[in-house]
């Protein structure tokens, strides 16, 4: 089972309180991460080589625009808590 449950803002205090001077969490896939699971359930069911190169494509591009409709229309008024990966940086 994969679940996160996480708050940016507390992610980015805990790295700050950790020594990081300029923690911030940037987060990313909510549309594509609804399509990614079950894409990638139906592709663990059927044998490997089955479903080909077509396939492939219509995973990785469906992949593609989602990410983009992730992060250009639904990040700027969605918050980050409903995303589903939080990519943490900062230095020390």
């Amino acid at each position: 089972m994969d679940i996160h449950v996480f708050d940016p803002a507390q992610l980015e205090a805990t790295a700050r309180r950790a020594g990081s001077r300029d923690a911030r969490v940037v987060t990313e896939e909510l549309t594509a991460a609804m399509l990614g699971w079950p894409v990638r359930t139906f592709e663990a069911a059927v044998p490997p080589g089955k479903l080909g190169w077509s396939w492939a494509m219509f995973a990785y591009r469906s992949w593609q625009r989602l990410s983009w409709l992730d992060a250009t229309v639904l990040a700027p008024v969605l918050p980050r808590s409903w995303f589903y990966n939080a990519l943490l940086t900062g230095t020390r």
